[in-house]
């Protein structure tokens, strides 16, 4: 008590001086934080410590008032904040630091100390899941922070903003801003830089090297240790980590136990020993020690203490919890207390999913973060079950919540309209998509070249969604109520396979009028060598359709189910793992010979969800009054004033660091141009091929929007993905000559199918157990009822011939997509030219509602 004596000395002597004027508000700031930092150090002495600066703070507050000093103000408020914060007392600590801001003003204070109040309030809203608040003040930060032109104070901004990133399962962003903010201090090894290289090796175990990251963890607790620093703490726990990820259990424990009983411990850091421990104890299977952590963890992760929104504080540790407890249960085959623990998680992340709704991205990454609980659930329940394992897995899609077209809210709310930070913002990611498409031969040049373009676009895109928020959500035309799976009204005919493939759990629910069963599928392992080795057979044409991968990719269909002659329509819920798989050219022929697509036994297409797929519409939607224009082409855009003509050689619809242009899709545009009466039909050629056409109101509202140009997909930056427009004008003026999903998911689309003619269009960022970020997904999540697009690389002037034969049967089909697309893919399998899979079967149909597909004319 000698030091909070003392220090508590002070603070009567500054009442003291009250009496005979105001007290040298600085020295006040500077006595409150010698108490917390005395707390911090000598937990025995935090209440005593505590309330000093308290009664410190409340009594100098009105002095601060009196005389003008916000900034003395907002820094005791964001103190006092610290106090609750040591304390564990959660509530109430958001409101302190919302006040902390207002008392600085809009545009008022030290940039250092708002960054400050910012950080310490993103902190607080990642404690309490809402991790989508969080980033707007910490990309409040980064704005700063590039505007004062201030190294160090970004460098402490990425590594912020990462460790949100990081919570979120953002693990590529992560470790990007990490690597960055080590850059100032790399030379001095000193805090900073072992703060940002302990979240690296972090990384660096859950992409799969646990031996690499304790080699590191070591070192950063060697050197945190030495400096008596609080950060040895978290070091130890991840230490403990690595062993245990090593399978060396016995060399964990006592780390966990040291950073556990440490007194410096804050909360998290309690927890997260005690998960370590507890997640021990189910591996050794000691029942006493399983309970006495658990009971542990339980009280630190008390609902009924700590005041309101305590239920849902520290989201990712609930979560691990939970997944822990359902495994130690199952071990013993306890499904009602597994039950129990499951439904706390997927409450906890639910809420989180429900405050990321402004973000399809930002949710994606939440479901991928939230895999391990995922998986672990749906073990059980494929057990114990099985029955409840759709209802759950529907429950848990973040593609059941997107449905722009179900509930009339888009998911481009994280975007808002600042011209100049947006035109910012998409030239960096233009710049990036061209040193991605480099062709230089320097490989550690081109390296460098690509990682200083991403970060450029990186800091644009967080400075251009600093305001976030809410944004105008447009609103669609077709409005449905979402069912449970268990209260869908399947259509005679319709047979659908819910596919979910994880580490703990690999199976396809499969759904009908009449019946629901489960069939245990293959590991993921198996499953993911299956797929890659079916779409290294389509990269190759000519290839023997029967050998190999296409017939024994036939384990992850019910067979003879579908040979049952019953179903005049298969759909597909694929999620992440299966999204990539030629379904169309599966080999169903259990002879494996002669080659029997199943694309020859019924039309196939996937949703999102089932639920919303199979939801009741409440008005269908129509095309705006007196718009007589059904069909919108976008096709052939010019590139240069010397793009090549490339009709003499074979072409491919995929991006290039020199794009040329691209003859057969003129040809695919005066084909469907034939079909169709001329005056439903705008089409846009070479030079009108511009930007701006799909982003105009025409385009969003056509019946059929048909883009035939070069994709954009690259596996070294997936989260980019976009098209080519025309680079110059009608009037030959320059253009950025790139489209993006940025750009896309600014606007709302009313189209009833969007046809995506290039190469890679179905591919994008894959969120492990969540799903896929495409430009289909993307375009759905816009308001699009259905979406065609493509698995692989196709030549272009099969893919012309194939759009013929499409827009030919859509029109006799009565608008039915699905029955359009299979019509074309019968008619090339039936060809003497285009007979191979790898030409027909890149073709995949993606619908919202079943109502859309069936007439796209509607």
């Amino acid at each position: 008590m000698i030091r909070v004596a003392a220090i508590f000395g002070l603070f009567i002597a500054s009442l003291a001086s009250e009496a005979s004027g105001p007290a040298d508000l600085d020295s006040v700031v500077a006595e409150v934080e010698a108490l917390l930092d005395a707390a911090q150090h000598n937990p025995g002495e935090r209440v005593a410590a505590h309330a000093a600066a308290e009664t410190l703070i409340d009594s100098t507050i009105p002095l601060a008032i009196k005389t003008g000093d916000s900034e003395v103000h907002a820094e005791l408020l964001r103190l006092e904040w610290l106090i609750r914060l040591q304390a564990d007392r959660l509530d109430g600590s958001e409101i302190i630091l919302r006040e902390a801001l207002d008392v600085l003003g809009p545009e008022g204070g030290d940039p250092a100390l708002r960054a400050h109040i910012n950080t310490n309030l993103a902190y607080t809203l990642v404690l309490g899941g809402d991790f989508s608040a969080a980033l707007r003040y910490l990309r409040g930060n980064v704005a700063l922070s590039l505007e004062a032109g201030d190294e160090s104070m970004l460098a402490n901004d990425l590594y912020i903003i990462g460790d949100a990133y990081l919570k979120m399962g953002e693990l590529g962003l992560a470790k990007r801003y990490f690597e960055e903010s080590i850059a100032p201090f790399e030379h001095e090894r000193g805090r900073v830089y072992f703060e940002n290289v302990t979240k690296l090796a972090t990384i660096q175990r859950r992409e799969g090297d646990p031996g690499g990251a304790l080699t590191t963890h070591k070192a950063v607790l060697a050197f945190f240790r030495q400096a008596g620093a609080y950060r040895a703490i978290p070091a130890g726990i991840e230490v403990a980590r690595d062993y245990m990820a090593l399978g060396q259990g016995e060399l964990a424990v006592p780390f966990a136990v040291e950073a556990f009983d440490d007194p410096r411990a804050f909360t998290e850091q309690r927890i997260d020993a005690a998960l370590v421990l507890l997640e021990l104890a189910r591996i050794d299977g000691s029942e006493d020690d399983f309970g006495h952590w658990y009971a542990v963890l339980d009280g630190l992760l008390d609902d009924d203490e700590g005041g309101e929104g305590r239920a849902y504080s520290h989201p990712v540790r609930r979560l691990a919890f939970a997944q822990i407890t359902i495994d130690h249960h199952a071990a013993r085959g306890d499904l009602a207390s597994a039950e129990r623990s499951a439904r706390r998680g997927v409450d906890v992340y639910q809420h989180v999913l429900r405050g990321l709704e402004g973000s399809y991205d930002s949710q994606l990454a939440w479901a991928s973060a939230a895999e391990p609980f995922v998986s672990s659930y749906i073990a059980i329940l494929l057990n114990h079950a099985p029955d409840q394992v759709l209802d759950v897995l529907e429950q848990l899609s973040v593609d059941g919540h997107f449905a722009a077209r179900t509930d009339g809210t888009s998911q481009a709310a994280e975007f808002f309209d600042d011209a100049v930070r947006l035109e910012a913002y998409l030239a960096a990611e233009k710049a990036l998509v061209d040193a991605s498409a480099s062709a230089s031969g320097d490989v550690t040049a081109r390296g460098a070249v690509i990682a200083a373009a991403r970060l450029s676009r990186d800091l644009a895109r967080e400075r251009y969604l600093v305001q976030g928020g809410a944004g105008d959500r447009p609103q669609t035309a077709m409005v449905a109520t979402t069912h449970a799976p268990g209260e869908i009204d399947i259509p005679e005919g319709d047979l659908v396979l819910r596919y979910y493939v994880s580490k703990k759990a690999s199976l396809v629910v499969i759904r009908d009028r009449h019946s629901e069963s489960v069939m245990a599928l293959p590991s993921i392992e198996q499953v993911k060598r299956l797929v890659d080795s079916a779409r290294g057979q389509m990269n190759v044409a000519g290839a023997d359709p029967w050998s190999g991968s296409l017939a024994d990719l036939s384990a992850v269909l019910p067979i003879e189910l579908i040979h049952s002659g019953r179903y005049r329509r298969i759909i597909l819920v694929t999620g992440d793992v299966m999204h990539g798989v030629p379904f169309s050219a599966i080999n169903v022929n259990p002879d494996i010979r002669p080659y029997r697509a199943l694309a020859e036994l019924a039309p196939v297409l996937r949703a999102p969800s089932m639920r919303t797929y199979y939801g009741s519409v409440s008005h269908p939607m129509e095309n705006p009054p007196g718009d007589d224009v059904r069909i919108v082409i976008f096709a052939d855009p010019q590139f240069d004033p010397a793009s090549a003509d490339n009709s003499s050689r074979v072409a491919f619809r995929n991006w290039s660091a020199s794009l040329e242009r691209l003859p057969y899709t003129a040809r695919e545009a005066e084909a469907i141009s034939a079909v169709y009466p001329e005056d439903s039909i705008a089409t846009y050629l070479g030079r009108d091929a511009t930007s701006d056409v799909l982003l105009a109101e025409g385009a969003r509202q056509a019946d059929v929007l048909h883009i035939a140009t070069h994709g954009y997909f690259n596996a070294e930056t997936p989260d980019i993905v976009g098209i080519a427009t025309s680079s110059i004008d009608i009037n030959g003026d320059r253009q950025r000559g790139f489209l993006s999903i940025t750009e896309l998911l600014k606007q709302r689309y009313e189209t009833n199918l969007v046809v995506i003619s290039g190469c890679e269009t179905m591919l994008g960022r894959q969120y492990a157990g969540a799903g896929v970020r495409s430009l289909a997904t993307g375009m759905m999540s816009q308001g699009a009822g259905a979406v065609m697009a493509t698995l692989w690389k196709i030549p272009d002037r099969a893919t012309a011939e194939f759009m013929r034969v499409f827009y030919v049967s859509l029109l006799r089909r009565d608008g039915d997509a699905a029955l359009a697309l299979n019509d074309a893919q019968l008619e090339l399998i039936r060809s003497e030219e285009w007979y191979d899979p790898s030409i027909w079967a890149a073709f995949a149909l993606t619908s919202t509602h079943h109502a859309v597909d069936r007439n796209v004319f509607q």
